[in-house]
């Protein structure tokens, strides 16, 4: 039980003389990693000049340019006292890397059914110093419980401000201290938490307080979170089984195994694609209400982005949403920036893929580079678009122009070129290019309220009439889609003159009539204009029949 390996050591380092015994490695055993099969570090010396390489402790330099770039990798610790039973090896050795992250000093790596965290403060060893005890900043090797004949493979590790996470295919697991005590090898634990059948695919994210991951549902793909605050703003910890889903209204929203998304913490709302449907990124959009004393999630509804070309790629960065996306002719970096972080100081214009002329041609890129051409002869500017016109494509003065704010001098639907519609040399004006797209809000059939909130539908409703309320908006259109009726009823809220922008848009409310039964009608708020629509409320009459009182 006590015996451990020592080596004679010379105090003058001769072969022979005055010295100690130290604890050493057994001989004739692997006492290293294979550094070619770990993780790789990437070092970034300078701007564009980076190092990539295994952490085998090698020196290596770069030339760019006149200058050299030196770096020396770290190196892996290796064996340093014990055998294989004493000091043993990290499990994850011979399995595959699933998922690896940084937790209080410690370097984590996820394989299979083991997790393993290397020495404190020193992200590089997992072996211990000394094979005569254990010492609070050895690594820990702990492996998941298994219940039954199940042997979970873990999939996903997620760090939190007091665990880790834990996410397999079918079970998800908390990694912790024993009764609230620092982590060490003596204390550290795994619990199960619940047994969700998770998307694999999907790694779970960070979404405010609270973290959301992806669940395979039949043919679709749910989403669920796990709260950490109450609304007394005091901290919950994990209750066993604590996933709240947040696609329960809408289940079958996500249609297939969605295979990439990305969680926004900084604008609250996430976005999902699936490979069903390439064209169309889902949207979850959520609001915290928080004061002195509580936090909660105030609302939270889900959207699709339709667009006309494939997104490959989806990204939360600095405060924009960046997208790969694939057209016709090629595929564009393009980006999305939340209404709440737009300036207010000139009125913008809500146009997909939208390019701001002549700045785009002064910028570091050069591939949304605008050409801008006038013809004397026949009194008309023509523009060449960086890409190709899909659907409407406008070209609009814009508001920070010293003239003509918000004409619009043309549009193409095919192709490049833009020939605009209003004569005049525009070379030198400020412009707005981009694509109309459709905006639309579908409202749930309306059902009469019961006294524990839900719906009561043991009666008939007749809906007779819809309003909603505006605020600060331009044109929009409230339509009434009626069961076995091929034409809809449409109310268009429509302004007088477009110029300048404080005529544009307005606030008060618009009102149409339904006249059917709530569930053989669909009312929607839409609009494809430059401007912008915003819904405050909605209300609606109706007539309601209870046929279980007979009255």
């Amino acid at each position: 039980v006590d015996d451990y390996w020592v080596k004679y050591v010379t105090a003058s380092g001769q072969t022979y003389g005055e010295g100690a015994w130290l604890e050493t490695v057994a001989p004739g055993i692997k006492y290293r990693f294979n550094f070619d099969t770990l993780p790789l570090v990437i070092y970034r010396a300078a701007t564009k000049v980076f190092f990539v390489g295994p952490a085998d402790g090698a020196a290596r330099s770069i030339t760019v340019g006149a200058n050299t770039y030196n770096y020396t990798f770290p190196l892996w610790g290796e064996r340093t006292a014990g055998d294989e039973v004493t000091v043993p090896t990290a499990s994850f050795a011979g399995k595959a890397i699933r998922d690896h992250l940084i937790f209080r000093g410690r370097y984590v790596v996820l394989s299979k059914d083991s997790l393993v965290m290397s020495e404190t403060d020193n992200i590089f060893n997992f072996f211990q110093d000394t094979s005569t005890t254990v010492l609070d900043t050895d690594p820990i090797d702990l492996f998941t419980p298994a219940e039954g004949s199940s042997n979970p493979s873990m999939d996903w590790a997620l760090t939190t401000d007091e665990s880790i996470l834990l996410f397999s295919a079918s079970d998800q697991f908390q990694v912790r201290a024993a009764d609230q005590q620092v982590l060490t090898p003596r204390t550290a634990e795994i619990l199960k938490l619940s047994s969700v059948n998770i998307n694999p695919l999907l790694r779970p994210k960070l979404a405010g307080p609270n973290i959301l991951f992806g669940t395979s549902e039949t043919g679709f793909t749910g989403f669920r979170e796990y709260q950490f605050i109450n609304t007394q703003n005091r901290r919950l910890g994990l209750n066993l089984g604590g996933s709240l889903s947040v696609t329960s209204e809408v289940p079958r929203l996500v249609a297939g195994s969605a295979d990439m998304w990305d969680v926004s913490e900084s604008l609250d709302f996430a976005v999902v694609s699936s490979p069903t449907d390439r064209k169309t990124l889902y949207v979850y959009k959520y609001l915290w209400s928080v004061n002195e004393n509580s936090l909660q999630k105030k609302q939270s509804a889900w959207q699709k982005w339709v667009f006309d070309g494939d997104v490959q790629w989806a990204k939360f960065y600095d405060g924009r949403l960046w997208l790969l996306v694939s057209y016709s002719d090629g595929t564009y970096l393009v980006s999305v920036l939340a209404s709440e972080l737009k300036s207010d100081t000139a009125p913008e214009f809500y146009l997909d893929r939208s390019i701001s002329f002549p700045e785009c041609n002064s910028d570091t890129t050069t591939t949304n580079d605008v050409t801008a051409t006038y013809n004397s002869g026949t009194n008309l500017t023509t523009f060449t678009l960086p890409w190709a016109a899909v659907t409407e494509t406008l070209a609009v003065v814009r508001y920070d122009n010293s003239r003509s704010q918000g004409t619009q001098l043309g549009a193409i639907s095919s192709g490049t070129s833009l020939v605009c519609s209003v004569v005049g040399d525009w070379t030198a004006d400020k412009i707005t290019f981009g694509s109309r797209y459709l905006s639309k809000h579908v409202f749930s059939p309306p059902f009469p309220p019961t006294r524990d909130g839900g719906k009561d539908q043991t009666g008939r409703l007749q809906v007779l009439n819809w309003q909603v309320y505006h605020y600060e908006s331009g044109p929009y259109s409230l339509r009434v889609k009626r069961l076995d009726r091929a034409i809809d009823t449409v109310k268009t809220w429509v302004l007088g003159a477009l110029n300048p922008f404080s005529g544009v848009l307005s606030t008060g409310r618009q009102r149409v009539i339904v006249g059917t039964r709530n569930t053989n009608s669909l009312v929607s708020v839409e609009s494809n204009s430059i401007f912008p629509f915003t819904i405050t409320g909605a209300e609606w009459e109706g007539a309601y029949n209870d046929r279980a009182q007979g009255t």
